[in-house]
């Protein structure tokens, strides 16, 4: 019989995975792509945040274990913003949940001022 705390565990491990992954995937395509660094994160992220939202939203067809909603959004505020969003809308993918809309619309506005702040910067 599984205890709660194991679920919460599980959930929060697999919440984690899709940080390790991108990290991999970005290194494999620095190194066999030689992208600079910065572009093999975003490629790696953002594919990385596409299959994540899509398993999730498989997941909860399925009443299966769900990716924690703080790893779809940090995975969209590490840089995988343009996947989440295309993820979300052909998908339908928490299109419905206020909650996490605002706590969306926050990422979206903290990458636009640090984006903007950096161009300042580069001045």
């Amino acid at each position: 019989m599984r205890r709660v705390g194991d679920v919460h565990r599980r959930a929060r491990n697999l919440g984690l995975l899709p940080f390790g992954v991108s990290a991999l995937l970005a290194l494999a395509l620095g190194l066999a792509a030689r992208l600079d660094a910065v572009m093999a994160w975003l490629v790696a992220v953002n594919v990385v945040t596409f299959v994540t939202y899509a398993g999730d939203k498989a997941s909860a067809g399925a009443g299966t274990l769900r990716v924690p909603e703080w790893s779809l959004l940090g995975l969209a505020l590490v840089g995988g913003s343009p996947a989440a969003v295309l993820a979300m809308l052909l998908l339908r993918h928490k299109t419905a949940k206020p909650s996490f809309l605002g706590r969306f619309v926050v990422v979206i506005v903290v990458q636009s001022l640090a984006i903007a702040a950096w161009l300042a910067l580069r001045r």
